[in-house]
């Protein structure tokens, strides 16, 4: 009987103690839960990076970027456009210039509607080779934005006499691009942007032009 009181007293402040651990633990998580509630929702990072650099970079075109005209990340529909960049200021028989054209015209070909959701580009990083897409409304603010492969230009690998190679880039005089938006009845007009690098750490817009959805 000596033996069996003091394994009671035992159980009894094992459960106890485990009682107040169990409601310690309980109380953590609610605290924690209801302070999480309370914080707001914070923009992601990049999201807010893309926006701040959209802005400088579109400020002197006149478009602005203003989150909430920003679409959604998915989409219900979206829509393939072909589009195709044709050089006015050169007639080259090759088809090819040793230098860009300043005045390109902008043209429209098809217009495909699909179903299903479109993903929206996270991280903005230009390059020289690319073609910056922005679908903006009828107030000037982005609705949606997108790189894509510059067509216009092309990397030639060339031989001398003694066969060593050496590239440059030409510029097609007439080329076509695929571009997916979102199929949103907001959009009024596409337009299109050539990054321009001043070499040292700063990019630039050149317009190629836009296309007028309504």
């Amino acid at each position: 009987m000596r033996r069996f009181f003091p394994n009671i007293y035992v159980v009894l402040i094992l459960v106890t103690f485990a009682a107040v651990i169990g409601f310690g633990f309980k109380f953590t998580i609610n605290s924690t839960a209801g302070s999480a509630q309370l914080q707001p929702r914070q923009q992601p990072i990049t999201e807010a990076m893309n926006i701040a650099s959209l802005n400088a970079l579109l400020k002197n075109h006149g478009v602005r970027v203003v989150d909430p005209a920003l679409l959604h990340a998915q989409t219900e529909q979206s829509q393939t456009i072909l589009v195709r960049f044709q050089s006015v200021d050169n007639n080259s028989t090759d088809g090819f210039s040793a230098q860009m054209s300043e005045n390109i015209q902008v043209s429209l070909l098809s217009v495909k509607t699909e179903t299903g959701a479109l993903s929206r580009q996270r991280v903005l990083e230009l390059s020289p080779f690319q073609v910056l897409v922005v679908a903006v409304n009828a107030q000037k603010q982005v609705l949606w934005w997108d790189l894509q492969p510059d067509p216009r230009q092309f990397r030639a690998e060339t031989s001398d006499q003694a066969g060593r190679l050496s590239g440059k880039t030409l510029y097609r005089n007439e080329s076509e691009m695929l571009v997916s938006l979102p199929a949103d009845a907001a959009i009024a007009e596409v337009l299109f942007y050539h990054p321009v690098w001043d070499g040292v750490s700063t990019y630039s817009l050149d317009q190629i032009g836009g296309l007028k959805f309504k």
